[in-house]
């Protein structure tokens, strides 16, 4: 069991590194089903951006209503938080591209491969439950404290980390786009983008801990 005490969170992920097992901070749930988790890279610099955006928005979340989605900004306003150099540890080079359950390889938004790759995740049974078992938070000091329990579901072998990620949805930031990608026909910047799944700190390194 570990005891997390942390600020400015909106909302908590625990993550299974290389297994796709996720916990979001409300409701409290068992996580006994395989939650899709999407890793991907994106910046506001990135006119091609908004496409893998917009592919999350119409057809992944109403497809996947439990499914994780932790997005990687770099070479933006963005960048820099603690733990980004998870766009690196996860060989990131084209935006957006992105990883399904750290087991998927690079795979790119275009011609549904994000899809199919969440799609194969869903066939691989949990072997860890996640219980957010106790939680508070204090608005005034925008303090989160949660105690998370993780369960084997079979014998597992080897060595597992688990990440705590803060992410923030609703951001307002301005975004490329072009004529593809573009939320509005014929408009290709945007100064008040809303951005969502943003992660702002990796709370116990790109690694994670045991």
């Amino acid at each position: 069991m570990k005891r997390l005490n942390f600020k400015r969170s909106i909302i908590v992920f625990a993550l299974l590194s290389f297994m796709s097992v996720g916990l979001m901070a409300n409701p409290i749930h068992s996580n006994t089903t395989r939650n899709p988790v999407l890793e991907f890279c994106t910046g506001t610099w990135c006119p091609w951006c908004p496409c893998g955006h917009r592919v999350i928005h119409e057809d992944l979340q109403p497809f996947f209503p439990n499914a994780i989605f932790l997005a990687y900004h770099g070479g933006d306003l963005f960048d820099g938080y603690p733990g980004s150099d998870i766009l690196s540890r996860l060989g990131f080079s084209a935006y957006p591209t992105g990883v399904v359950g750290r087991s998927s390889g690079i795979v790119s938004y275009y011609e549904d491969g994000w899809y199919n790759a969440m799609v194969d995740q869903l066939t691989i049974p949990a072997t860890v439950a996640i219980d957010l078992v106790q939680r508070s938070y204090n608005p005034v000091t925008r303090e989160f404290y949660a105690v998370i329990d993780f369960t084997a579901l079979e014998t597992l072998s080897g060595d597992f980390n688990y990440s705590v990620i803060l992410v923030e949805d609703s951001l307002i930031a301005s975004q490329n786009s072009n004529n593809t990608c573009t939320p509005v026909p014929g408009v290709t910047f945007f100064p008040e983008y809303v951005h969502d799944h943003v992660v702002r700190k990796m709370i116990n390194g790109s690694l994670g801990e045991q």
